[in-house]
């Protein structure tokens, strides 16, 4: 063997003969090399883009809930000497400051913490004021009530719980929905 040259070689593990101006070179086995090499980056590149967007998507979270077939409903309860409104399991639903009549500032993290309530709404007869709804960035409904995009909180593990009322989060204070008159 002439040295340690990749291609001092070929195929079959004959030694090559130098050429008439002194060279090893195979230009088959050289090309079939540089094939592998490039697979090998090829499949690399397409493992990092994966990965890249597998991480995306994980830090994206879980999209935006799709209409439900049926509204949800809105009732009203007693907690404490407050009415709140709740939803139709009892959870008390929540209004955010920086929120406007048309729009949710409330996006990606803050919308996994405080759960939108999906629209269209209905209302039992001791809910008063306007029902209505915004579309979502995405295009899911969201249930208002007098002007105000409706949450829940997971803070709340049970119905009848107000652990969202006063908190400030993700940019601005967070308020439960109170209603005027008593619970029906």
């Amino acid at each position: 063997m002439s040295g340690t040259n990749l291609f001092d070689r070929d195929r079959s593990g004959t030694e090559l003969q130098p050429r008439e101006h002194g060279t090893e070179f195979n230009i088959g086995e050289w090309l079939r090399v540089l094939r592998r090499r490039w697979l090998l980056v090829a499949a690399a590149c397409a493992l990092v883009v994966a990965a890249g967007a597998g991480w995306a998507m994980h830090l994206l979270g879980p999209s935006a809930p799709g209409p439900r077939a049926e509204a949800t409903l809105l009732q009203t309860r007693t907690i404490g000497d407050v009415t709140v409104l709740t939803d139709d399991e009892g959870y008390t639903l929540y209004w955010f400051g920086p929120d406007s009549a048309t729009k949710s500032a409330c996006l990606d993290s803050c919308a996994r913490s405080w759960l939108p309530v999906t629209g269209p709404a209905t209302w039992d007869s001791g809910v008063t004021g306007t029902i209505g709804a915004i579309v979502r960035p995405g295009g899911a409904l969201q249930a208002t009530y007098n002007g105000h995009p409706l949450y829940t909180t997971t803070a709340d593990t049970g119905p009848g719980q107000t652990k969202g009322n006063g908190v400030w989060s993700h940019g601005g204070e967070w308020h439960e929905v109170t209603v005027p008159g008593r619970a029906g």
